[in-house]
């Protein structure tokens, strides 16, 4: 190989490096571009990766929360199942004492209807024995001399006259007490033994009968005098 053969070479191997060099560059530059490519792909990647923990973080807090919600709903459920059951029983509860108060009322109202047609009943028999006593008792104090004087509001003194044939002038009387629920004799001239005063009041307050009190009285009350003549 002569020197100019040489020169030819070294420059073909000067110009083969430097393509050799600028390939190799490329190559760096490209590889340089692929790594960084990849590494944007990486943080693009792990961006990703964060933002999707993120969401799953979430989804999950989310999903906890609508658990929470799906059970508060669910106890409310039952709640609100249990507190209309206690609505129903009270209701029905109700309804069975307003039965209760109706059927009352309604014997209520019988019972009272019964019980006015008894007074009703009572006053009239009261009446006829008052018009009764009241015809008998102006019989007696023309036949046998009664006057009737009344000492209180609350007593009636019933005065015989002409008690004994034997002494025209003999009065003799008996008081009874009107304010107790029962007619209760509370004096006599001459007075009467306790027992005879009590067998007169059971009898007028057994049968309401003023006339049979008044004979049986005059009866006791002259026997009495006759006993102390």
């Amino acid at each position: 190989m002569n020197i100019d053969q040489f020169v030819e070479l070294q420059h073909e191997m000067d110009g083969f490096q430097q393509k050799l060099r600028r390939a190799l560059d490329n190559h760096k530059v490209n590889l340089i571009k692929i790594v960084d490519g990849y590494k944007q792909d990486v943080n693009r990647l792990e961006l990703r990766q964060q933002e999707s923990k993120k969401r799953s973080e979430s989804l999950k807090n989310e999903e906890k929360a609508l658990r929470e919600e799906i059970e508060t709903s669910e106890r409310q459920k039952d709640e609100n199942a249990a507190q209309m059951e206690i609505y129903r029983l009270r209701k029905q509860q109700l309804e069975t004492e307003k039965d209760a108060l109706t059927r009352d009322s309604n014997e209520l109202r019988d019972l009272l209807s019964q019980k006015q047609e008894e007074v009703r009943q009572q006053r009239q028999l009261v009446q006829n024995q008052q018009h009764k006593d009241l015809a008998e008792v102006q019989a007696y104090s023309r036949i046998l001399g009664l006057e009737i004087e009344a000492p209180r509001p609350d007593s009636l003194r019933f005065v015989f006259i002409r008690v004994l044939e034997s002494d025209p002038t003999q009065s003799c009387e008996i008081t009874i007490d009107l304010s107790k629920d029962e007619y209760c004799v509370e004096g006599s001239n001459p007075s009467l033994h306790v027992e005879v005063c009590q067998k007169l009041e059971t009898q007028l307050n057994a049968h309401n009968d003023l006339a049979q009190f008044l004979k049986a009285s005059r009866a006791a009350l002259a026997t009495s005098l006759m006993s102390s003549s």
